[in-house]
């Protein structure tokens, strides 16, 4: 059976014969569904070859190929027989739903695959134009595939997104026409434009072999695929309403940003980040930093912070290209009236070409996502954007999604307090000298700040198994009698009224020069540089004192320069100002440290009375020869009577003088060597062992870990806790540049030992031998003489 409305659709409005048909021919039936089609519109009908039979047909219906059914004129018309019957179009929901998926079909709303279909599924205001069948509509459909390259995955996210609706539209209203438009209304080589639902102008033409219809310069791959209520038209490539602007923002809430979005809209004190942030793009390219809402969840498990998993592998490529492992340092948008208006930046991580971490100044954040580079595109040709790495605009801003959030960076004290702050001890000392209102409360300042480890090795060359913690010089800077030197030491470390980041810094010439020079807070020139001119730099270079007068062939060379070092972890933005963590503590050239300040360092005071009470304090003051004085402290005179020893100027006197050596150890390569102590001495090759001043024959001998030290002939070692060279006139000059061991126990056998010396137990053993040789010798010679005496008296006479 059939229905009248199939009938009606069987019966066309044309009167063709066959050789008058031709390829996607449309023809209006007398069926009428309402005003689906515009107001007393029948359904439409498509003629196709039917390459098979060489004949045609109407869908799957043939038309048959005998003359005696074909072509059959009558009064009011012409009659076709086909060999089945055929069925209206149905809507235009039912037509995309029936198409393949690679085609945009029906399309489940789980898929990530972008999709006009599923846009239109959400609250649109176009939601019912598929099933609309008041009008007709013309639908251009991209392919998803097309679609996903001119949008990335939160370009499309953010359309999706409740608040993209309005630019979702946009984009479904530029692929809508408000009537149904076919192949056939225009002749071969003209030019038609129509306005679009969203009220955008469309641009058709149909070429010269009449077979392909072209809109805004874009083919359609099918034509005229029919529907009751409009027509559908499928594309290769997208068409890009010119109204559509991509913005940071916009791009954050396609990532599921909306904190961070909401953030930099309300950002009321930065009109020129509100402006970027809403597309008003000013100059250069910026790169925005993005945790989704879900990584500052206080629920989400892994904190507010997150962490990156390096195995994972979802490091963003680098823009530039480069494929070298190491860090770059990028400034942020950050900067106030605190440091002085200087931009504060972050430290991006690269490992084989790809970022990998994002260092702030409390740790790091990872990536978590590629890429996305925030393309405006508004009124622009979309064709140049569906290559990632052609065409594409200069200084484009790029988005990163990271798994936490970049916290500003904190105060000085703060940072100092982390885990993984350096330099706690210097800071604790700085600040018992008064140096709060100068690290805490002074905008704009660069700090130099010596790392913890630093502090075994001021002034000394390290120990390879010697003494650990802090060294003797910084134990007496943080005593209360060296305050006044502690804050000069610290304002020659701060920079004041600029922050400055490695970036800053030019490049050392080979001889040393090209150093930027900086005034302290103290009065004295810094010297700041990236290395050696051409090559790679290992960090900052940082010296107060010229390094064109240094002659030292690199900065490896440092062991005996105290005003010399190497920035191990720069670049560290606090709230003031910078920090940047240096190897050593570096000394004012002119700041006095003498002997005696090292003895009370070592807490020596047993000591260096002793000295005092001797008269012995001209060797406190030599400049020539150089000692090394072993300077036991208090607790190592722990039951030992010292008002007695004190009363024994003998005894006392050997005891400090055993305590005094002639010339510096020296540690270079492994070995250790004495330099000359006397003018006369400098062609003597030194050795492992220093005498003291009892005279000849009275030496002592470091350990092979160099962490101890003893009598040569002695069986008592004292360990070596800190060590330090004094400067009593600054460290540029070599007088009187004695060092001073703190040991953990007196050497009593220096004293002793001259009773009890091996050739006086030789001796003694010897003396012992002969003595009781002679005793049995004696007897046994008195005894035989008494045997004779006794045979005597036995005789008669």
């Amino acid at each position: 059976s059939i229905s009248q409305d199939q009938l009606l659709y069987h019966l066309t409005l044309s009167t063709r014969p066959t050789d008058l048909l031709t390829q996607g021919l449309i023809l209006e039936s007398s069926y009428i569904r309402g005003t689906a089609l515009g107001p007393s519109h029948g359904q439409r009908l498509k003629i196709l070859e039917d390459s098979a039979h060489q004949g045609w047909r109407v869908g799957k219906a043939k038309l048959l190929s005998d003359p005696n059914l074909i072509n059959r004129k009558a009064k009011n018309g012409i009659l076709h027989a086909v060999d089945n019957l055929f069925d209206p179009p149905p809507l235009l929901s039912d037509l995309v739903a029936s198409l393949p998926l690679d085609q945009g079909g029906d399309f489940p709303l789980s898929t990530p695959t972008p999709s006009l279909i599923r846009l239109l599924s959400g609250p649109s205001k176009y939601a019912n134009v598929l099933d609309n069948i008041t009008h007709p509509h013309s639908l251009l459909l991209p392919s998803p595939k097309n679609l996903s390259l001119l949008f990335n995955d939160i370009e499309w996210a953010y359309l999706e997104h409740g608040l993209g609706r309005e630019d979702a539209d946009s984009l479904l209203g530029h692929h809508l026409l408000p009537t149904d438009i076919y192949l056939g209304a225009l002749g071969s080589g003209e030019n038609m434009t129509m306005s679009s639902e969203g009220g955008t102008s469309l641009n058709f033409h149909r070429s010269h072999n009449q077979s392909s219809l072209i809109v805004d310069g874009r083919p359609i791959a099918s034509v005229d695929l029919l529907a009751a209520n409009g027509v559908l038209h499928l594309l290769d490539t997208p068409l890009y309403p010119p109204s559509l602007l991509f913005t940071p923002a916009k791009l954050l809430y396609g990532l599921g940003a909306d904190k961070l979005a909401q953030s930099l809209l309300n950002a009321t004190n930065s009109s020129d980040l509100v402006k970027w942030v809403t597309g008003k793009k000013g100059q250069g390219s910026k790169i925005l930093l993005a945790p989704a809402d879900r990584w500052l969840d206080p629920d989400n498990p892994e904190g507010t912070r997150g962490h990156w998993n390096p195995k994972e592998d979802k490091g963003m490529a680098l823009l530039s290209g480069t494929e070298e492992d190491g860090t770059i340092l990028v400034p942020t948008l950050l900067s106030s009236s605190r440091t002085l208006g200087t931009p504060q930046p972050v430290k991006i991580i690269l490992k084989a070409g790809r970022v990998t971490q994002v260092q702030g100044a409390l740790g790091p954040i990872g990536i978590v996502g590629s890429p996305v580079r925030v393309r405006p595109r508004a009124g622009l040709d979309p064709s140049m954007h569906l290559d990632d790495d052609e065409g594409e605009e200069k200084e484009e801003d790029t988005l990163i999604p990271v798994n936490g959030l970049l916290p500003p960076p904190p105060p000085l004290l703060h940072w100092n307090t982390e885990e993984h702050g350096q330099g706690k001890k210097y800071i604790k000392a700085a600040l018992s000298a008064g140096m709060d209102e100068l690290l805490n409360k002074t905008d704009g300042i660069t700090l130099f700040l010596p790392s913890d480890d630093a502090l075994t090795s001021i002034g000394i060359p390290t120990l390879t198994n010697g003494p650990s913690d802090q060294s003797l010089l910084f134990d007496y800077l943080t005593l209360p009698m060296a305050k006044a030197k502690m804050s000069w030491v610290t304002r020659a470390l701060v920079v004041p009224n600029r922050t400055l980041y490695t970036y800053d810094f030019p490049y050392r010439h080979a001889n040393g020069s090209g150093a930027m020079q900086l005034l302290a807070q103290s009065g004295e020139t810094i010297w700041v540089s990236r290395g050696p001119e051409g090559k790679e730099s290992r960090g900052l270079e940082v010296s107060l004192v010229d390094p064109t007068t240094l002659s030292l062939p690199s900065f490896n060379q440092v062991e005996d320069v105290p005003s010399l070092g190497r920035v191990k972890e720069g670049d560290i933005a606090v709230e003031r100002g910078s920090v940047h963590v240096i190897h050593q503590l570096l000394l004012p050239p002119t700041l006095p440290i003498t002997p005696r300040d090292l003895l009370h360092g070592a807490g020596a005071t047993i000591f260096l009375a002793a000295l005092d009470h001797l008269g012995l304090q001209s060797l406190l003051e030599s400049t020539w020869p150089i000692y090394t004085f072993l300077a036991p402290s208090d607790q190592a005179f722990e039951g030992t009577n010292v008002t007695e020893l004190f009363q024994d100027t003998w005894k006392l006197r050997r005891l400090v003088l055993g305590h005094i050596l002639l010339g510096v150890p020296h540690w270079g390569g492994g070995e250790m060597s004495s330099p000359p102590t006397t003018k006369e001495d400098e062609g003597v090759k030194p050795g492992r062992e220093l005498e003291s001043l009892l005279g000849k024959g009275k030496v002592l001998k470091f350990s092979k870990d160099w962490a101890k030290i003893g009598l040569k002939r002695g069986a008592e070692w004292a360990r070596i806790l800190r060590l330090a060279r004094s400067h009593p006139s600054g460290i540029q000059s070599k007088e009187g540049a004695h060092m001073v061991l703190k040991v953990d126990r007196v050497l009593d056998e220096v004293w002793a030992g001259l009773f009890w010396s091996w050739p006086l137990i030789l001796g003694l053993v010897l003396l012992i031998l002969l003595i009781l040789g002679g005793s049995i010798f004696g007897g046994w010679k008195g005894y035989k003489i008494y045997q004779r005496r006794r045979g005597y008296d036995e005789l008669r006479v």
